[in-house]
């Protein structure tokens, strides 16, 4: 029991540090390039979105599973 629990909270671990790493690589890639920030908040809206299918709203309907 206690391993399934560590296994999941590295599986979260890993889906929140992908999360944050998203938008920070479409930024940097953005800054390179000399585009707008407008695609910058688009990434960091996709993230979020993510971040809320995957993180947040299991936990809100009790489904998450540790």
């Amino acid at each position: 029991m206690v391993q399934r629990k560590w296994l999941a909270v590295l599986y979260y671990a890993g889906l929140l540090g992908l999360t944050l790493f998203m938008p920070l690589a479409i930024m940097t890639a953005m800054r390179e390039r000399g585009e707008p920030t407008l695609l910058t908040w688009i990434g960091g809206g996709i993230a979020f979105v993510i971040w809320l299918s995957y993180l947040i709203l299991p936990s809100w309907l009790g489904h998450r599973d540790e």
